[in-house]
């Protein structure tokens, strides 16, 4: 099976369990959750490493780009320091001290988290952008991020030892 047949796979069934859940009016939605593609899903594994991944993701902020780059930030968060649970990418990258990681490099986090972040984004799809207050923006995104060039830079930079990488 192909990578962007199982994304296309992975896209639905996320699609069908986000709108099966119910949710209370005013509920905030999780930050990030891996969407495998922007249109289909599956149960199936990954048959190797997860090389480029989508995860949708939300975030808010005083402009329209403010929300955006939130919401980006808030799925690259989750893909380094939380993983997501129940899917294909259960562990975070930076292993289970990813919150250490990035606290203990905080200037090279601010870096990445502000400006070297979008070098990862393959392709992005802005599914909503919206107002939840008078000043304050929404946004939802899907973000296609090539995992694998993220991998080798964090572990050219030190930051993440080859011998400690998930799969």
């Amino acid at each position: 099976m192909n990578s962007n047949m199982l994304h296309t796979i992975m896209g639905v069934f996320f699609m069908v369990s986000l709108l099966s859940c119910s949710s209370a009016k005013n509920a905030q939605p999780s930050p990030a959750v891996p969407s495998g593609s922007k249109t289909a899903a599956a149960d199936t594994l990954p048959a190797g490493p997860i090389k480029d991944l989508w995860i949708t993701t939300y975030g808010f902020g005083t402009t329209k780009g403010s929300s955006l780059q939130n919401a980006i930030q808030n799925g690259f968060r989750a893909l380094l320091q939380d993983g997501f649970k129940g899917a294909h990418f259960p562990h975070p990258l930076l292993g289970k001290e990813g919150k250490t990681i990035i606290n203990n490099n905080p200037a090279y986090f601010d870096r990445f988290f502000n400006a070297d972040m979008h070098l990862f984004v393959l392709d992005r799809d802005i599914a909503y952008f919206e107002y939840t207050s008078a000043t304050e923006p929404s946004s939802k995104i899907s973000i296609l991020v090539n995992v694998e060039a993220l991998k080798q830079r964090l572990i050219a930079d030190k930051i993440l030892v080859k011998a400690n990488i998930s799969k």
